[in-house]
């Protein structure tokens, strides 16, 4: 099986953490739908050769994760197959072999009968709770024990908790990132299909007026009553037939609902229209499951009704619509469930996503989707008024039909690039003071892409420097030498776990050459570029001179 660019980069770029940091743990970041598993699995055929005899452990929270390891692994290494085991109750087999893939509930009441790892990798490093009493938490304090050298590599597409920020960092099990693809690289590469939404009635949205809030997301019981509405069921029903069925000709359809009697409720009205719709939850008996997901994958079930159990670890590209019939305000999650319909499949073009659950409303566009302390004031989404499509709120053109929408005022933070409200005096998302004097104000361009004040300039070099803050931190300062006296610069805060760290990583991505690794500060990321040429040949560079805080609006790199 060959692999993809990324794929290689990324295990190159775990053999390099391991050798510049000894005693410090990795999280391998990649998007939903980049091969994880394939990684992983590529990566331990490796190990196993270059290291005969080392003993490695892969944890997984499901079972779906734990048979997809082990094919995945078969199928990149079959000469392993007679060393590969797994070790989980509910599949019935407890197989301790030098490669063992293991469920973390069913391990955390062996761990005496395992003996001693050299390598543990976690897949959907997410999950891992920060609390020492947790299953996570206590099989890693055992293997820690009996082999203090023991290394450990997270892997997931979503690095945060719904509480508590980013999953690695200073103090945390994970120290940093050794390597990120994320969703919008794979898509504009080809990798993975675009998601596109329609505008959705407002008969078919639940309202969330008064919901509970448990453990920071949606109260299940508050929710299934709100869902399980006979008007509801048949406005949502109605919905997914006119605009997926009849418009679109989707054939393949997920629900994502709220409980197990809601999903029964669709999947009723569904069948009552002549579709064939079937139910699947977490206590499906395991044969049915598989069945119905082969019988779904032939093109003999139009729709599967589910309830949290697609939402991890799940491949059917054959899904063309993604309803989400549902509501929650974990990032991680809705991340997760999206992702369920951006495989490829042949003659896909892209997947549809009908969210009656006001889950876009709340979180915006996929690919700017980062934990923050607060929400932004503003809405995230809007909708075309002529096609329907589901745009981001400060689109100015639909990405759909081309029809054109009046600019909306906002105001930038200079640190993040966060909208604000006009009159905004503190960024929402990182706190930067932010300025808004009218003097200075009338002679800015309201909007990053104004073309009355836009300049194209051809790049003649980037130089970098570190600037040292007042409380001690540092960022990188890029700057792009565009002619004599012409110098426009964007900061990069590299290691900063607020949100201007995550775009700034992002951007550090799109600058620099595939090989390039990812610094975790400002000082790693000047060292590599003073010591070769990393950056990505640039055609030309977008400008706004009037706007001293962000003056580069965009870069268009070479192909």
């Amino acid at each position: 099986m060959k692999l993809r660019d990324y794929q290689n980069d990324a295990i190159e770029a775990i053999y390099d953490w391991w050798k510049t940091n000894k005693g410090l743990h990795p999280v391998l970041v990649a998007a939903v739908g980049a091969g994880k598993t394939v990684i992983m699995a590529a990566l331990i055929q490796r190990l196993q050769r270059d290291y005969p005899g080392v003993k490695i452990l892969l944890l997984a929270h499901r079972k779906e994760l734990l048979c997809q390891a082990e094919e995945k692994l078969i199928k990149i290494a079959p000469e392993l197959t007679k060393k590969v085991g797994i070790y989980s109750a509910s599949l019935k087999r407890k197989e301790v072999k030098p490669v063992t893939i293991a469920a973390r509930d069913t391990i955390i009441r062996a761990l005496d009968k395992l003996g001693v790892f050299d390598l543990i990798f976690i897949d959907e490093a997410h999950n891992i709770s920060e609390k020492e009493e947790t299953g996570y938490q206590k099989i890693i304090a055992h293997f820690t024990r009996v082999n203090p050298k023991l290394s450990i590599v997270g892997v997931t597409a979503t690095p945060w908790r719904m509480k508590g920020g980013a999953i690695y960092g200073e103090g945390r099990l994970f120290h940093g990132a050794c390597y990120e693809v994320n969703m919008k690289e794979l898509i504009d590469r080809g990798f993975l299909c675009r998601l596109v939404a329609k505008r959705i009635d407002e008969g078919a949205k639940a309202d969330l007026t008064g919901v509970k809030i448990t453990a920071g997301d949606y109260n299940g019981k508050d929710l299934a009553n709100r869902y399980e509405s006979p008007g509801l069921i048949r406005a949502t029903v109605t919905e997914w037939e006119n605009i997926a069925v009849k418009e679109q000709k989707r054939q393949a359809t997920l629900f994502f609902c709220a409980s197990v009697e809601h999903a029964k409720m669709i999947a009723k009205e569904i069948n009552n229209r002549a579709y064939k719709a079937v139910v699947i939850h977490g206590n499906t008996d395991p044969e049915i499951r598989t069945r119905t997901l082969e019988e779904f994958t032939r093109g003999e079930v139009d729709v599967i009704c589910n309830v949290a159990v697609l939402t991890e670890g799940t491949d059917l590209p054959i899904t063309d619509c993604i309803a989400l019939a549902t509501s929650t305000r974990s990032s991680v999650r809705f991340i997760q469930i999206c992702g369920r319909g951006m495989r490829l499949y042949d003659g896909k073009k892209d997947c549809l996503l009908l969210d009656m659950g006001r889950n876009l409303e709340f979180h915006g566009c996929l690919d700017q989707i980062v934990p923050k302390k607060k929400r932004s004031p503003i809405s995230k989404v809007k909708d075309c008024p002529k096609c329907g499509e589901i745009l981001p709120f400060f689109a100015v053109v639909c990405s759909c039909c081309g029809e054109r929408f009046a600019p909306i005022p906002v105001k930038r933070c200079p640190e993040c690039d966060e909208p604000n409200k006009p009159n905004a005096s503190k960024c929402v998302s990182c706190g930067c003071l932010l300025v808004s004097h009218e003097t200075n104000a009338s002679t800015m361009a309201v909007f990053s892409d104004d073309e009355n004040s836009i300049q194209e300039l051809t790049v003649e070099k980037i130089t970098t420097k570190i600037v040292e803050t007042k409380g001690g931190s540092s960022f990188l300062v890029l700057a792009y030498h565009c002619g004599e006296l012409q110098i426009y610069y964007k900061r990069l805060y590299l290691g900063y776990k607020s949100k201007a760290g995550f775009f700034s990583r992002a951007e550090w991505i799109r600058a620099t050459k595939e090989e390039t690794p990812i610094p975790w500060n400002a000082e790693k990321g000047h060292e590599l570029a003073e010591a070769s040429d990393i950056w990505r040949p640039i055609k030309k560079i977008k400008i706004d001179p009037n706007d001293k805080f962000n003056p580069i609006k965009r870069i268009f790199y070479v192909k």
